[in-house]
């Protein structure tokens, strides 16, 4: 089984954020989102879907959504960088 295909397991379980798979999977977070990009399209060919949960900053409650796959830092309302990050599932 592929790394990939561990992650749309795990995925399919519980919601999961990019650090959270980088660690679970001991590789970086650029290479989770690669395989996240990849797994989207794979997903999408078998007939289910990835969620996309959006990032919210911490501070002001903004929710920070975004049509790519990437690790948010900052708050782009608050510039605060207490930000919960983007979880991603598969239903």
């Amino acid at each position: 089984m592929t790394r990939r295909d561990e992650i749309a397991r795990e995925l399919e379980l519980r919601e999961r954020s990019i650090r959270e798979l980088a660690v679970l999977f001991g590789c970086s977070e650029r290479e989770v989102m690669q395989d996240l990009r990849h797994v989207m399209r794979s997903v999408r060919a078998r007939g289910r879907r990835m969620y996309v949960l959006p990032a919210v900053c911490l501070r002001c409650g903004t929710e920070i959504r975004s049509s790519r796959i990437r690790n948010v830092r900052k708050c782009p309302k608050c510039r605060s960088t207490h930000v919960e990050p983007p979880r991603f599932c598969i239903r």
